[in-house]
C-alpha cells in the first residue's frame, strides 16, 4: 500500500504509518495558524488528533485479534489520514468468522465510549453534552472525555454504513454470503458500496466537504477491487495444483553456478527454481529474489548453494491453487513441488499463479 513506515509492533503485528500520514501533521499545523488559534488551543486540537488515531488504531487491533481466533493472521495495520486499515494474510474460510472479524472492529469503539462515559459519569457532572460547541476551547479533562465518547460513537456509527469495503460492507457481505455465496454477495456488496460512495462524492461537493470525497473516492475504488480480488481467488479455489502445474522445469543441483538460473530469468523463461542433491532429492530452492539478487551483485560464477533458500514446501496435486497461493505468501516462498519426497510431479512458481491472475 504505497510507502510506509513502522512505528510498533504490537501483539506480532507491525503498525505502519503511510507517507500521506504527513499530511495530516501539515493540516493541524495549518488549521492552527488559520484560525489563529493560540498555543494552549492548538495543543487541545492536536491531542484530539492524537486520540481520535489512537482509537482507529484500537478498532483495528481489534479485527486484528478476532481474527487470530480464526488463525488468519493480519500482515500488518496501516494508518492513512482517512483512517486505517488491517490487513488479513487471507480471507475468513466461513461467512460467520468474517462477520466476527469485521464486527471486532466497531465493538472496540463502543467500549471505548461505554468505559469513557461509566468514568464521565462517577467523576463529574451527570451529563454526557460536551460543555462547549468546539473542541479547541475546551478547558476540563471530562469535557475532552466527552467528545472522545461522542467520537467514538461516530466512528462505531459511520463504520456501520453498508459501504464496501467498510466494516459494514463486509458484515454486509457476509450475511449475505450466508445465503448465497462470498462471490455473489461480494459482487452485491460492492455495488452497493459504489452507489453509496457516488453518493458520499456528490454530497461532499455539495457540501465542500474535501475529506468526505476522499473517503467517497477510496471506498469507490477500494469496492471495485475488492470484487475483483474475491473473483480472483473464487477462480482459483476452483483450480487443482494439477491442473496447472509446471512437469517440464530446470532442476538446478548443488554443483551449479548462477550463471544458468540468471540467463533464464533474462529470458523470461524461469525466475524461481528447486536444488537438487547427486540422489535426486530436493534439497532446497532459489526463488525469483535471490537470483536477481546474484545478477545485481554479478555472482554468476558462484555456486547457486551460496543464497540457496532451506525452505521447502510439498503440496497434493488435488490441493487447491487457492490454498496454495497462500502457502506461498504466507511462508514467503517462490516455488512449490507438486508430490511429495519420493515421487515428484511437478512444479508452482509465483509466475504460474501469476499468469492465470493475468
Amino acid at each position: 500500500m504505497g510507502r510506509s513506515f513502522t512505528i510498533a509492533v504490537i501483539q506480532g503485528i507491525p503498525l505502519k504509518v503511510h507517507w500521506s500520514f504527513s499530511l495530516l501533521i501539515l493540516f493541524v499545523i495549518y488549521t492552527g495558524i488559520s484560525d489563529g488559534l493560540d498555543l494552549q488551543r492548538s495543543l487541545v486540537f492536536a491531542a484530539y488528533i492524537l486520540v481520535l488515531f489512537t482509537c482507529v488504531v484500537l478498532h483495528e487491533y481489534g479485527h486484528a485479534l478476532a481474527a487470530k481466533r480464526y488463525n488468519v493472521n493480519t500482515k500488518d495495520i496501516i494508518l492513512s489520514p482517512i483512517g486505517g486499515i488491517a490487513r488479513l494474510e487471507k480471507l475468513p474460510e466461513k461467512p460467520i468468522e468474517e462477520f466476527v472479524i469485521a464486527i471486532a472492529g466497531p465493538l472496540v469503539n463502543v467500549v471505548i465510549a461505554i468505559v469513557l462515559s461509566a468514568i464521565i459519569l462517577t467523576t463529574s457532572d451527570f451529563t454526557l453534552f460536551p460543555k462547549v460547541e468546539d473542541i479547541t476551547q475546551v478547558n476540563t479533562v471530562s469535557d475532552f472525555g466527552r467528545y472522545i465518547v461522542i467520537l467514538n460513537i461516530v466512528l462505531f456509527v459511520f463504520n456501520l454504513i453498508p459501504a464496501f469495503p467498510m466494516d459494514g460492507g463486509r458484515i454486509l457481505r457476509s450475511l449475505l454470503a450466508m445465503r448465497i455465496g462470498r462471490r455473489k454477495a461480494t459482487n452485491i456488496a460492492s455495488v452497493i458500496g459504489r452507489i453509496l460512495a457516488v453518493g458520499f462524492i456528490g454530497f461532499a461537493i455539495y457540501t465542500d466537504q474535501i475529506t468526505l470525497a476522499l473517503i467517497g473516492f477510496f471506498i469507490f475504488s477500494s469496492a471495485g477491487a475488492e470484487a475483483k480480488y474475491t473473483n480472483t481467488y473464487a477462480i482459483l479455489e476452483e483450480l487443482a495444483a494439477i491442473d496447472v502445474m509446471k512437469t517440464q522445469f530446470t532442476k538446478l543441483h548443488l554443483s551449479d553456478i548462477f550463471a544458468m538460473p540468471i540467463d533464464l530469468r533474462r529470458r523470461n523463461i524461469e525466475s524461481n527454481f528447486l536444488i537438487f542433491d547427486s540422489l535426486g532429492y530436493i534439497s532446497g530452492s532459489l526463488p525469483e529474489a535471490y537470483v536477481e539478487e546474484a545478477e545485481k551483485r554479478k555472482l554468476e560464477d558462484q555456486p547457486v548453494t551460496s543464497m540457496m533458500s532451506p525452505k521447502i514446501e510439498y503440496v497434493s496435486p488435488n490441493s487447491s491453487v487457492k490454498d496454495i497461493f497462500e502457502i506461498m505468501n504466507t511462508k514467503g516462498l517462490g516455488i512449490v513441488a507438486v508430490g511429495d519426497i519420493n515421487k515428484l510431479l511437478g512444479v508452482i512458481d509465483r509466475n504460474t499463479i501469476r499468469n492465470l491472475l493475468a
